[in-house]
């Protein structure tokens, strides 16, 4: 193409399309061999390729793609490597024409995705890479998913000229591969080349310089300002446009009757579209929104509050007196002020309420005119650990950690605007927060926001009722859902996410039996913001958690007794910045690595594909004889014997030996003889029978669906 024409089609499609590009210094430094990859959302994918990237590069193509009738005149004007997946000669070309030292230009996912995400990689590229030890740099495209040359119809909003950006990475290497077979290394560096695309789509997706309230907003313009995103059980829904209105109002209101000194709002409610109108209401104020655990009683409040430095706390009448906490209110209302969102109406104005709604269709000026001392590095969110083990810590979570936790789990799961989330996991747990209230919103999904988890026959009829498409919940909420459900009410679910306890083989067994569904099992920690692993579609082993998302580092540390496993430790820009003490600040992590690295507390093993198997938390190992012994696996042994009932193992002081394991259960057929001789079936060792079993009538559980391994000591063993 001459280089006139060639110039003024790009000032068109600049101006037209807003076109950004990203480390372009990446692309001009001087190398020979580039492989230039790139994801594939559009029909127009190349096109903008060979506009903004400068020089000349060789563009392959499959064979019968070049055939289509409106890519002839584009394949016109560039170099092209036709290639056939038959006939591996042209893949050897190709080869040869990076060991000359030019650019190829490649498409690893071979077709436009209909996801939205990236799809599977096919070996061919990776195979180039691999014979030709190329330099890889990856591209990502972003923005032109929306437009109508994408096949995202009916899933996404689809715009004339969406802003594109195209993010070019520094160069890289495949990663070693030690496999020698074909087939295995071919599987190797497609991996590796995988773990690269997810890369560069993560760059496409956080930036470091975003607030929360920032990105619902850029969600707005993604998806459209009226799209209805949130909706509950008593019917109300809310527009984009109609949570920035309300947030605004009630954000003005937090300013008002706050001091500048106070920081920490306490948020003391259901999952409903009040409460994701509270949240961005204290955003907006540019206070820290502490989500209170409404379940953990006086004095596991009141040691939140008194932790977070909490003074306001915003609730609901009808809440608390559904939730029978007016004592509890009236407790802890000589140090706290609460403010209920019924009186409001009346302490309002309606110039305040006219002025949020105005607001609502410039909010990006309205949010920084507001929070403007505020940065994303600044704390956002407060969480309080679930205390199963031990008494409840306070996790100071950032704007940057929670937006690129998202950024990391978002490109795994493809929901769009056809699908619809039940989200029942309270906003008060971190998987809640995220998979279920936050991920939605930028996704453009709508969510229905359930106040309980616990009313196991309600919930599938919901799921049925509202064609719900993904559902999040935890091992002990999909067994009791399954066990009630007709084997119709799930019947339009894409997706099942399980995380916060380890998902058991009878709840994954009674899911597919009966609705055909396989449970994705994921693993986080609230101080991971929270996400860790997850298993998703294209990558999943059952059994495990899955592989660990990018930008996380990892390391496993031996632990002694242990032959299996270590403790893992965790680093990224998804970590907390610290808990918080007693003294106002934020302490950040420090684990056994050094600053900056978080100890998980859990003992996990790693497999040559990468993924991960939880063997247990730390503290739930016993040391008996000087062996470690794990808690999780004797319950995991008695729950594969007696599926009937809840079960859960405890370790005890033992004057002999150190510890004991006592066997706690609901099923009164369990016998300490019956134990061990599940335990000799399923080859494990003697040490592993417990000392005692104990029945009880029912195994606590605490808010956010795990066992209260506090309590059963505490009230049971003691």
């Amino acid at each position: 193409m001459n280089s006139y024409v060639k110039q003024l089609m790009k000032l068109i499609l600049e101006y037209a399309f807003r076109v950004e590009v990203r480390g372009l210094a990446n692309y001009t430094e001087k190398r020979e061999g580039t492989l230039i990859i790139s994801n594939h959302l559009s029909l127009l994918d190349g096109i903008f390729l060979y506009f903004f990237l400068p020089g000349d590069s060789v563009f392959l193509v499959n064979r019968l793609t070049a055939e289509i009738w409106y890519f002839k005149p584009f394949l016109f004007f560039v170099k092209v490597l036709k290639v056939d997946d038959g006939k591996p000669i042209a893949l050897k070309t190709a080869v040869s024409v990076l060991e000359k030292g030019d650019k190829i230009i490649v498409f690893p996912e071979g077709r436009v995705s209909t996801l939205g995400i990236p799809m599977k990689i096919y070996p061919g590229t990776a195979f180039i890479a691999d014979k030709a030890n190329a330099t890889i740099l990856p591209v990502a495209i972003e923005g032109l998913q929306y437009s109508f040359f994408s096949y995202q119809k009916h899933k996404l909003k689809r715009q004339f000229f969406p802003k594109v950006t195209l993010s070019i990475l520094p160069a890289q290497k495949l990663a070693t591969l030690t496999e020698r077979a074909p087939r295995l290394r071919r599987a190797q560096a497609t991996a590796s080349l995988s773990k690269m695309m997810h890369e560069a789509n993560f760059e496409t997706i956080y930036s470091a310089k975003e607030k929360l309230f920032e990105a619902a907003i850029h969600a707005s313009k993604r998806h459209g300002i009226f799209k209805r995103v949130l909706s509950d059980a008593s019917g109300a829904n809310l527009t984009y446009q109609s949570l920035f209105a309300r947030s605004f109002i009630l954000g003005k209101y937090i300013s008002d009757v706050t001091s500048s000194h106070e920081t920490t709002i306490g948020i003391l409610l259901p999952n409903t579209t009040a409460a994701a109108i509270t949240f961005f209401g204290t955003q907006y104020a540019g206070k820290r929104s502490a989500l209170l655990n409404f379940t953990a009683g006086l004095d596991g409040l009141s040691a939140a509050c008194a932790l977070g430095g909490i003074t306001t706390v915003i609730t609901s009448k009808k809440f608390v007196t559904i939730a029978n906490l007016s004592s509890t209110i009236k407790a802890l209302s000589s140090r706290i002020h609460f403010i209920f969102l019924e009186d409001l109406s009346d302490t309002i104005s309606i110039l305040d309420k006219i002025a949020g709604y105005w607001k609502s269709f410039s909010p990006i000026a309205a949010c920084q005119e507001s929070n403007g001392d505020q940065t994303s590095s600044d704390c956002a969110v407060i969480l309080f650990t679930s205390g199963s083990e031990g008494s409840p810590k306070g996790v100071a979570l950032s704007h940057q950690n929670i937006l690129s936790n998202y950024a990391q789990v978002q490109s795994l799961v493809d929901l769009n605007h056809t699908d619809k989330i039940l989200n029942v996991l309270p906003i008060f747990h971190a998987f809640g927060l995220l998979g279920g209230f936050l991920l939605p919103l930028f996704k453009g999904t709508e969510s229905l926001q359930y106040p309980s988890p616990l009313h196991y026959r309600k919930i599938p009829e919901i799921c049925y009722a509202e064609n719900i498409t993904c559902l999040l919940g935890t091992n002990t909420f999909l067994s009791n859902y399954a066990k009630y459900a007709h084997s119709l009410d799930f019947y339009t679910l894409r997706y099942v996410l399980s995380g916060a306890e380890k998902l058991t083989e009878s709840t994954r067994n009674n899911w597919i039996n009966k609705f055909g569904i396989s449970i994705f099992e994921g693993y986080g920690v609230t101080e991971a913001s929270p996400a860790l692993a997850i298993n998703h579609p294209s990558s999943h082993q059952e059994g495990t958690v899955g592989q660990m998302l990018t930008k996380i580092e990892s390391r496993i540390t031996p632990v002694e007794g242990l032959l299996r496993g270590g403790l893992l430790s965790v680093k990224g820009p998804n970590i907390m910045m610290g808990y918080l003490n007693h003294q106002g600040t934020i302490t950040p992590p420090s684990g056994i690595i050094g600053l900056g690295w978080y100890d998980t507390g859990d003992i996990i093993e790693i497999n040559s594909d990468g993924y991960i198997t939880i063997l247990g938390r730390a503290k739930r190992f016993a040391k008996i004889g000087g062996e470690m012994v794990s808690l999780a696996s004797i319950e995991q042994t008695v729950a594969a014997r007696w599926p009937e009932g809840e079960h859960a193992a405890e370790n005890t002081f033992d004057q002999e030996k150190g510890e004991q394991v006592v066997l706690v259960t609901t099923n009164e057929e369990v016998s300490r003889a019956g134990i061990a001789s599940a335990i000799k079936d399923a080859g494990k060792p003697n040490l592993m029978v417990p000392k005692q079993v104990v029945l009880i009538k029912e195994i606590p559980y605490l808010g956010t669906g795990k066992i209260d391994h506090a309590a059963i000591k505490k009230k049971i063993l003691l």
